[in-house]
């Protein structure tokens, strides 16, 4: 993608100036159509528009949704199942107690993801109701929970 953008700033923007964002759509439409698409690519020695007309039936569709963006980090199970993301415990089944999983942390849930291919989102405390998780136990619901007094407290 990069060199198409780059190829196409070097050739057909070059030295150009246009009064509206739409005016240089049309001519970007234009020069695609009559030159981008018929030319002979360089390396491959073949026309741009064949090669992308033999790999157009394998391109799926694009997602529905829109890419939500997280930060992500590693936490340890403690023994209660439990794992520690911004001063609240969230439950961590069918994860083992003393393993590692990996946290995601997206605007409103947190996601749990093990090793096995089963992953668990729950809302971030505060920010709306609970939801169930998507593992098979029904007792994984996953609810923040208030550390009780008598825990010591845990590293990350």
């Amino acid at each position: 993608m990069e060199n198409a953008i780059q190829h196409t700033q070097g050739t057909a923007l070059r030295g150009r100036r246009f009064e509206s964002i739409e005016e240089q759509n049309t001519f970007l439409m234009h020069w695609e159509e009559n030159w981008a698409s018929r030319r002979i690519h360089g390396s491959t020695k073949r026309q741009v528009q064949a090669m992308f007309e033999e790999e157009k039936p394998h391109l799926r569709a694009l997602p529905v949704q829109p890419f939500r963006y997280f930060t992500e980090s590693i936490r340890s199970v403690w023994d209660d199942t439990t794992v520690r993301v911004d001063n609240s415990s969230y439950a961590a089944r069918p994860a083992p107690i003393g393993s590692t999983v990996l946290v995601r942390l997206y605007e409103n849930t947190v996601e749990i993801r093990t090793t096995k291919p089963r992953r668990c989102s729950v809302p971030i405390r505060g920010r709306f109701a609970p939801e169930r998780c998507c593992c098979p136990s029904p007792s994984a619901r996953l609810t923040p929970r208030a550390r009780p007094p008598s825990c010591s407290p845990r590293p990350n």
